[in-house]
């Protein structure tokens, strides 16, 4: 077994608890999610995705020229995330709201984890957890994003428009899944530094559970 699938397979467990089994979703899909939730997940993605390219160019610098293969990863990370929460601003303005006073009310309990947790593995822990970062959060919007954006529309006439984030990252997301598991399995890893992948996997896994909990919270 490569080392990509040995990670999902030791969160296989956590994945189904906290992300497919949570009820945010059975009321997306039961009529029961109004567009004040659609705003509250906007909120907390645009502040959790735009820590991600911050935090990561962070990495290259505390690497030097040791694990050259890592450094360039990292760096590649840094420059294809950047600016990913103005879609969430964007889809904000579709919606005929402004989206300033939204994002003034600041992160909730999940995103703030989350974006704890990646500026902690960044810069104090071993950054190879960031592999198991990207893996949770990468792989859930190649697995939800595109067939939850279509029920918004089609159920909630949320606008074609204002599902920017969740489109856009149905198709980029598949892509960077690819990338993630190139890194896995071909970047030189230590048994010790896998385990950490798998633990940031379960950890943000875990996390993002929180950010749905705070998203049917919020109305």
């Amino acid at each position: 077994m490569d080392n990509f699938s040995y990670v999902l397979e030791a969160t296989a467990n956590d994945y189904q608890r906290y992300i497919l089994d949570h009820p945010l979703f059975a009321a997306l899909t039961n009529g029961k999610i109004t567009r004040d939730h659609y705003v509250a997940y906007l909120r907390e993605t645009y502040h959790l995705v735009g820590h991600t390219s911050k935090a990561t160019a962070l990495v290259p610098p505390r690497l030097g020229d040791e694990r050259p293969e890592l450094r360039e990863w990292f760096e590649d990370v840094a420059r294809t995330e950047q600016n990913h929460d103005l879609f969430c601003v964007k889809d904000l303005k579709e919606l005929g709201l402004d989206p300033q006073p939204i994002l003034d009310a600041g992160m909730g309990p999940g995103s703030w984890a989350m974006v704890s947790q990646l500026y902690y593995i960044c810069t104090i822990e071993n950054p190879i957890g960031v592999l198991g970062v990207a893996m949770a959060t990468e792989g859930l919007g190649a697995d939800l994003a595109t067939p939850y954006a279509d029920i918004l529309e089609k159920e909630y006439d949320i606008p074609h428009g204002a599902t920017t984030f969740l489109r856009s990252h149905g198709v980029l997301d598949v892509r960077h899944v690819e990338e993630v598991r190139q890194g896995v399995n071909e970047l030189p890893l230590s048994d010790e530094e896998v385990e950490k992948i798998v633990h940031a996997r379960r950890m943000t896994v875990f996390y993002y559970g929180q950010l749905f909990s705070d998203v049917l919270g919020a109305v």
